[in-house]
């Protein structure tokens, strides 16, 4: 397995991370026991960094990472965490939730922490809480170990965090698509400048790049028959000098087995790789999408309305232009009462939407097509 190491960090990381958002699931909670073969096929082939946060799976996947760590003991791996800010109203939560994160994982110490999805009104509510001294001394008094943050927003906002703390790492959304279209080469020039080792974020962008639309991987698959078209996301996100992993959430044996793969064989991209890979994403910018990567932070809608659902049928008649398909796809979510109908611009999901998509007018669209 490809390591990276930064001084910053004091750490050799596998440059491939598991991320535990997508975790395979039975009845609408976690199965443990398919979960468990994917991370025991990552550890054994030698991952150490795993991702989780308080709210993944509705809190669940901190508890199947309890369960990782006691299969495979506390030193096999490098455990991330996060904290969530967007429901905050006062440092008393932050003490809760923090204590309550250690309590799911029943460990001693955390080796990542994270202030979970970082933006402007995020940033203000970790300086209004004093988020930062919290967890200046916990990592004082040895229970954390490294402090950084994920981060979806501009520039100006990602330099303004830049002046408060010495991070030791941080996240972003980085992929050879949102590297242009959400301007991810110039947050990853930031970090880059102020020496701070970059974890790469939605590196599939939710699996757009894993199967892109109309076709277009088959370019990728004409140069290489024998690789998975992800495999090029994958490493384009990997080549990068100060990338220390690249987060993937696998969800099944053969994603798993196909990262594996390419990161205990890596090789950055050549010149003429990334000159295909360019040409592949200028031709998907042409295809009009909702930029929905599927994280499922839109979940915790008060009217219940399944936004992923309505954008990933959006998106997949936008590439495939079956029209009877997505009527009746269409008919079956009204009929399941949990239609974009129903929406009524409170706004809570695009506060939450770390792509920032106008949710309420976007979705509307599905009624208007």
């Amino acid at each position: 397995m490809k390591t990276k190491s930064f001084p910053s960090l004091n750490a050799d990381l596998s440059l491939l991370g598991y991320g535990l958002m997508r975790l395979p699931e039975k009845d609408g909670k976690i199965d443990f026991e398919q979960a468990h073969k994917l991370t025991d096929k990552a550890i054994e082939n030698g991952v150490n960094y795993f991702d989780t946060a308080y709210m993944y799976h509705n809190g669940e996947s901190e508890l199947f990472l309890n369960d990782v760590i006691k299969r495979h003991g506390r030193s096999s791996f490098y455990i991330a965490d996060k904290l969530p800010l967007w429901d905050c109203n006062d440092k008393e939560y932050i003490d809760k939730t923090i204590e309550e994160q250690f309590r799911r994982l029943d460990v001693d110490y955390i080796d990542f922490y994270l202030l979970h999805g970082m933006g402007k009104d995020n940033w203000e509510k970790a300086l209004k809480y004093d988020a930062i001294p919290t967890l200046e001394k916990l990592k004082k008094d040895g229970r954390i170990g490294r402090i950084g943050f994920s981060f979806h927003d501009n520039k100006q906002v990602l330099e303004s965090m830049m002046q408060y703390e010495k991070w030791d790492f941080a996240y972003i959304q980085f992929n050879y698509f949102d590297y242009k279209r959400q301007k991810a080469n110039e947050l990853y020039q930031v970090l880059e400048k102020h020496n701070i080792p970059m974890v790469a974020m939605e590196p599939v962008r939710g699996g757009l790049l894993a199967n892109p639309p109309r076709g277009f991987g088959d370019e990728f698959k004409k140069q290489y028959p024998d690789r998975s078209v992800a495999s090029w996301a994958l490493r384009y996100s990997g080549s990068f000098t100060n990338t220390c992993n690249v987060l993937s959430g696998m969800s099944n044996m053969e994603q798993v087995e196909d990262n594996l793969n390419i990161f205990n064989n890596f090789k950055p991209l050549n010149t003429e790789e990334l000159a295909l890979v360019k040409s592949v994403r200028n031709k998907i910018f042409d295809v009009d999408q909702i930029p929905c990567t599927n994280c499922a932070y839109c979940k915790s809608c008060p009217l219940d309305i399944d936004i992923q659902r309505c954008f990933g049928v959006y998106n997949e008649y936008k590439i495939m232009g079956n029209e009877d398909w997505y009527n009746g796809q269409k008919k079956e979510i009204k009929e399941s009462g949990r239609g974009p109908e129903k929406c009524t611009a409170c706004g809570m999901c695009v506060a939450k939407c770390p792509q920032k998509i106008e949710i309420p007018s976007r979705i509307k669209e599905l009624i208007a097509e």
